[in-house]
C-alpha cells in the first residue's frame, strides 16, 4: 500500500509482508482498513506504523468490503456468499444475516444500514436490519450500487453490461442503463437521480433518471 500526499508517494505496507492485499480504505487521517485474499481484515495506523489487528473471518477467499458513511463499520463478503458487518474499531462482528446468496458475492454496497449484494448465483440480495429479500436474474451479477438514501439499487444484470435500476421498497424496475462497453466494476449514485457507471474500459457513463 502506498500513500500519495503533497505530490510524494510513500510506501506504508511493504511487499515483504506478503499480505496479498485486495482492497484498502481510509477510516481516518491516520488509519486504513484492508482486506487480504485469504479473507483476513486488518487495521493499520500508518502514522505510528502499528498494525492494530489482523483477523481471519473465514476460510473462504475474500471478495469485497464497503465502509458505512461514518467509517465506523464495514460490510464484507467472500466466496461463500456470507455477508458480515464488522465494527472497525474493535474488529467484532456485529451482524451476520442469514445468507441468501449460495455462491460467491462479487460486490456489495452498504448505505443507511442496508446492504446490496451481487452474486455469482445470479441473485441480487438486499439485507436490511430487519429483513432480507432477493431478486433473481439470468446472468452472473458482477456489480451493484445503492443510492445515498438506499432507496434505489443499480445492478449489472446481463451480458450486455446493462444496469437495472430498481426501487428497493417495491422491487419495481425503474430504468435500464445501456451503452457500457466492458464488464462493469463500479455503479455509483451521486444522488437519488444521477449515476456514474464504469468498467476497466476508459469510458465512464453518466445517467440521469426520473
Amino acid at each position: 500500500i502506498f500513500l500519495y500526499k503533497d505530490e510524494k508517494l510513500t510506501k506504508i505496507i511493504d511487499i515483504e509482508k506478503k499480505y496479498f492485499i485486495q482492497k484498502a480504505s481510509f477510516v481516518s487521517h491516520s488509519k486504513i482498513v484492508f482486506g487480504l485474499l485469504s479473507n483476513r481484515i486488518g487495521l493499520y495506523d500508518f502514522e505510528n506504523k502499528k498494525l492494530e489487528y489482523l483477523i481471519q473471518l473465514s476460510a473462504s477467499s475474500f471478495s469485497h468490503f464497503v465502509l458505512d458513511e461514518q467509517k465506523k463499520t464495514l460490510a464484507t463478503t467472500d466466496e461463500s456468499g456470507i455477508v458480515r458487518v464488522m465494527d472497525i474499531a474493535t474488529a467484532n462482528i456485529i451482524r451476520q444475516p442469514k445468507p441468501l446468496n449460495k455462491d460467491r458475492v462479487y460486490q456489495l454496497d452498504y448505505k443507511q444500514g442496508i446492504i446490496l449484494a451481487a452474486g455469482q448465483d445470479r441473485k441480487a440480495v438486499v439485507y436490511t436490519p430487519t429483513n432480507s429479500f432477493e431478486i433473481e436474474y439470468d446472468f452472473l451479477l458482477y456489480s451493484c450500487g445503492l443510492s445515498p438514501k438506499a432507496k434505489k439499487g443499480g445492478i449489472a444484470f446481463n451480458e450486455k453490461n446493462e444496469v437495472m435500476v430498481v426501487d428497493l421498497a417495491s422491487q419495481k424496475e425503474l430504468a435500464v442503463l445501456t451503452g457500457q462497453r466492458a464488464t462493469l466494476t463500479q455503479i455509483r449514485f451521486i444522488n437519488e437521480f444521477e449515476i456514474f457507471v464504469s468498467s476497466d474500459d476508459s469510458q465512464i457513463n453518466y445517467f440521469k433518471i426520473n
